[in-house]
């Protein structure tokens, strides 16, 4: 859910697969389970196999941490001791060798040209995410799955869940659209389920809530990796209108809830809307989307314990690449620009620097320019936060958390409020809130690795914030 997709630390990206768990005779059948470490990130792994009657394995994977489960593992080769994994789809695989006695398999992760240890021990069940607040049925609400048409951009159809507090209404609604990456409806990341906790405490307190799956997400089509902000937030436009057409939800009193990205498109429905009756941008830009993208590296990388050194070394690289991706340059003359950038900026660096950052040159260059030269990406690169918050006549609330590491708070809020100033706009509330981060968990750090660590969803105290001041707005006149 990072609004400026992390361009240097490993990202596992596992998506799932369904499938069924095996029974575990010795020595390789069987479940395990390991924890994979990549700084200060913890994810725990887990591996099952079985082996066919011609003598072949079959394999799933399940990263528990995300949340997903039962990935197949497209290769399996065994031979006692040696083990070798392959998910060519994800540039990873596990080369380990099995001690039975025991029941270790002791190896690493290998993924997109780094490496990692990873240890899994046989298990008799797998470890599960403890997460209090997902909401239990039967809900005290109704719950209906809907579908509509996003006209613009192909025609294609978004699936969603729109839940509807006891009663006929109309009711006044929220439109849940989410943060940077491919998300299903309830922003699932980590074992968290954001969106779907958000829903029912808004439900709960009689606004009406839709929340739909990203195109090419779940069962939404249409495309996401080709779409830039400005084409989601066509499709965050085609959930108004299609809210509009039903007679439960109160036409006047229907509003945005944007989350990291999701807080740039939000505004950019409202801007010149007439129909709009309020945005909530939780972690939104408030500053230049170049300057916010930098600080959340720097942030990143000083909350997982990264050297002064090496953060200098990675400020004025990023510095002269994202000028570079803001430009009007083809992607053939930015990825020569970035390689000459490159070049200059290793002949000044220490000697020891130096050799690391050659080490891992091709890696770095690949994915930077990989990610830099998307249209979404040059898109979120040249956006103006301040031109479009300037657009919004409708009510504003913005809530950051304090030890936000990915959308810094204070700036942000400062930049939000002082949209509201210039345009004339009286009805902008923004407020950081207290030991949250990025995700609006009560944390220690905010640190990127404490979400998976963290049983809390929604911070209880941030739910509170966005329901009453929503039932607090009036109807659009």
């Amino acid at each position: 859910m990072n609004l400026g997709r992390n361009l240097l630390m490993l990202v596992l990206a596992v998506m799932g697969a369904s499938g069924q768990a095996q029974t575990p005779p010795l020595p390789l059948t069987g479940k395990w389970e390991g924890k994979l470490k990549v700084g200060k990130l913890e994810l725990r792994l887990g591996m099952e196999f079985s082996q066919n009657a011609d003598g072949s394995w079959t394999g799933k994977l399940h990263s528990i941490d995300q949340g997903v489960n039962n990935l197949p593992i497209p290769r399996i080769d065994f031979a006692e001791p040696k083990l070798r994994v392959e998910l060519p789809a994800f540039q990873a695989a596990f080369p380990a060798v099995l001690d039975a006695k025991k029941a270790t398999l002791i190896g690493r992760w290998e993924q997109a040209g780094q490496s990692f240890p990873l240890h899994l021990k046989r298990v008799e069940a797998f470890s599960t995410v403890n997460r209090p607040q997902h909401p239990k049925k039967p809900y005290p609400y109704r719950e209906e799955e809907v579908q509509f048409v996003n006209p613009k951009g192909g025609g294609h159809r978004l699936a969603g869940t729109l839940t509807l507090p006891q009663g006929t209404g109309p009711f006044p609604a929220a439109v849940l659209i989410s943060g940077s990456g491919p998300h299903d409806r309830d922003e699932t990341l980590l074992g968290h389920k954001p969106f779907l906790v958000l829903a029912d405490h808004l439900t709960r307190q009689g606004i009406a809530v839709l929340r739909y799956d990203d195109r090419g997400v779940g069962q939404s089509t249409g495309r996401h990796d080709t779409a830039t902000t400005a084409d989601f937030a066509t499709d965050a436009r085609a959930a108004v209108d299609f809210l509009r057409t039903r007679p439960d939800i109160d036409a006047r009193r229907i509003g945005l809830i944007g989350h990291s990205e999701g807080g740039m498109i939000a505004p950019l429905v409202a801007a010149g809307a007439s129909d709009i009756a309020y945005i909530v941008l939780l972690a939104g830009p408030g500053e230049s989307t170049g300057e916010l993208l930098l600080a959340q590296q720097i942030a990143v990388l000083r909350s997982e314990g990264e050297t002064p050194v090496h953060i200098d070394a990675f400020v004025k690289i990023m510095r002269q690449w994202i000028a570079l991706a803001q430009s009007d340059l083809s992607n053939p003359e930015l990825r020569q620009r970035m390689n000459e950038s490159l070049d200059q900026a290793i002949a000044e660096l220490p000697q020891e620097l130096r050799r690391e950052v050659e080490k891992n040159r091709k890696l770095l260059t690949a994915q930077a320019i990989e990610q830099l030269s998307t249209p979404w990406f040059r898109y979120f690169l040249r956006y103006d936060p301040q031109a479009v918050l300037q657009k919004v006549r409708c009510p504003i609330l913005a809530l950051n958390g304090e030890k936000d590491v990915q959308v810094r708070a204070k700036e942000n809020l400062a930049g939000i409020a002082e949209a509201g100033k210039k345009s004339g706009n009286s009805e902008v509330t923004v407020k950081e809130l207290k030991g949250l981060n990025h995700l609006f968990q009560t944390c220690s750090t905010g640190a990127v690795s404490e979400y998976n660590q963290i049983e809390e969803t929604f911070s209880p105290t941030a739910l509170m914030e966005i329901s009453t001041w929503i039932l607090k707005r009036k109807p659009i006149p």
